[in-house]
């Protein structure tokens, strides 16, 4: 028994050093099979070594949001001195506007390398961006392509294929992009193009093999004979490929099983920094929503209607200021509004001051006002001044329904207010009823000619009226209540009634 007791103590004893011996022994994190040539092997020294990596997440259906989040990453990565920009893309596409706006940018980078990385898919304008990239590395199970440009018919309420005559320029466009980066036009415009078919050519004079179509071939001359076809592009298909084929094709530099097996190809020794959605892009996010934006803009409306009916509470105008404010924040941060439409606003916002305040009515001045307000939260909402393509115009038609949805809410939302006033509690607060008369109830009932003042007397407002206050006339503080609007502290007022103990004034 002594000897069990003792063999299993120092089983115990051993047991650490047995542990601490098999992971020296084990890898940490053993590199992915060489899948092709084209695969850095673990104990192979990088082509050039990256000292400030920079991953940035690129995940969800690209939008206009999207592309602006993309930018402030991007920025940010510049400014933090980075020399190699990993997008990790996990997207099934979106606006195709959007995503070749991103893909230019990406061909356009010269202060660092820039390199998509596909773990799952990129499909539709999300391989667009990837193709803009310097290079692409994809796991072996990572998909790429399927690049057909659909947009929504409202009329049949279907998704249709985008005409010719659209569809031409944006394939000119695709293959350019894939063009400046050394990779196939004819291969890129079978993923755009169902009626692309695409082979293997060789050149029989150097001996040199590309990827053409029929019309790249006979462009190119009759040195080019045709060789294998790429079945992928086979018709009414839209050319989609695994990393496996993607490497085989050289539409991709390479294949990787993770984001660490990346960095490690790259000579990349420090931990990058992950750029991914945060709370600032959500808060954005929301408050481009329709429903959001309409909700936003009709209490800043109301507020603003309650400014102007009681002009100097400051409550009114400071949540009005609020509640625009974050809508052309959000505008400006999802990339479709610039200084020009805040501009426009404000001078709406000043015309309907001139109107209620100088030009009593309601004339041309304020439905100036009113139209370029109108103006500036539609041009906010959109990043075009006028629609060119359906999708266009049903982003406008969008807009412009969210506009009449406000009128409607502000207009039914400033009748309540106006009728409850002074019923709704918290709006009560804000208004300051007319002070209540400092004389005895016998001098209540005295005849306008006991007052110390007359009608037509004129005087100084002593305190702001809002509409009850104090004025100095003839020499003698009168408790006296304002005609119509607010009266500034010093302005020249002039009695205009006497009803009992109430003297009503208006300003000269």
């Amino acid at each position: 028994m002594q000897a069990v007791a003792w063999a299993i103590l120092l089983c115990l004893l051993a047991a650490p050093a047995i542990a601490r011996q098999a992971a020296a022994d084990k890898p940490v994190d053993p590199p992915p099979a060489k899948e092709n040539e084209a695969d850095v092997a673990a104990d192979e020294p990088p082509a050039r070594t990256y000292e400030n990596a920079v991953v940035i997440r690129f995940e969800g259906v690209i939008t206009t949001m999207l592309e602006q989040y993309f930018y402030r990453k991007l920025a940010a990565a510049e400014k933090q001195g980075a020399d190699l920009v990993v997008v990790e893309i996990e997207s099934p596409g979106g606006d195709a506007d959007a995503s070749f706006r991103i893909a230019e940018t990406l061909r356009d980078v010269k202060w660092a390398r820039t390199v998509a990385f596909i773990p799952k898919a990129a499909y539709s304008g999300a391989a667009v961006v990837a193709i803009g990239c310097d290079e692409i590395l994809m796991v072996p199970t990572g998909q790429l392509g399927d690049v057909g440009v659909i947009f929504a018919d409202v009329e049949e309420m279907t998704m249709k294929y985008v005409p010719e005559k659209y569809l031409s320029a944006y394939v000119r466009r695709f293959r350019d992009l894939a063009e400046a980066k050394g990779r196939s036009p004819a291969l890129v415009e079978a993923m755009m193009d169902r009626n692309a078919e695409v082979h293997q050519y060789r050149n029989t004079r150097t001996g040199e093999e590309r990827y053409m179509t029929a019309s790249d071939a006979k462009q190119a001359g009759a040195e080019w004979t045709q060789g294998a076809f790429v079945a992928e592009s086979a018709k009414d298909r839209f050319l989609t490929v695994g990393g496996k084929r993607a490497l085989e094709l050289k539409l991709a530099e390479g294949l990787v099983a993770n984001r660490a097996a990346l960095m490690k190809r790259y000579g990349v020794e420090k931990p990058p920094t992950v750029m991914e959605w945060t709370a600032v892009d959500t808060t954005v996010s929301v408050l481009n929503n329709a429903w959001i934006t309409a909700l936003l803009l009709i209490v800043g409306l109301v507020c603003l209607y309650i400014e102007f009916s009681a002009p100097g509470i400051g409550i009114g105008g400071l949540l009005a200021g609020l509640c625009f404010v974050l809508f052309f924040w959000s505008r400006f941060l999802g990339g479709t509004a610039e200084w020009l439409e805040v501009i426009l606003f404000l001078a709406g916002v000043a015309f309907l001051g001139v109107e209620l305040f100088v030009l009593p009515g309601f004339g041309v001045v304020g439905l100036t006002g009113l139209l370029l307000m109108v103006a500036s939260v539609v041009l906010a909402s959109q990043n075009f001044f006028i629609p060119h393509t359906p999708e266009e115009m049903r982003e406008l038609r969008t807009n412009l329904l969210v506009v009449a949805g406000t009128g409607v809410g502000f207009f039914g939302a400033a009748v309540f207010v106006s009728k409850y006033f002074g019923m709704i509690p918290v709006l009560k607060a804000l208004r300051l009823e007319p002070p209540k008369p400092s004389v005895s109830p016998a001098r209540d009932a005295a005849p306008s000619g006991d007052l110390p003042v007359t009608v037509g007397a004129t005087g100084e407002a002593h305190t702001a009226l809002r509409p009850g206050g104090k004025a100095k006339i003839d020499g003698r503080l009168v408790d006296v209540v304002a005609e119509g609007t607010f009266i500034d502290r010093g302005r020249t007022v002039e009695v205009v009634e006497i009803a009992g103990s109430r003297v009503v004034v208006r300003e000269v």
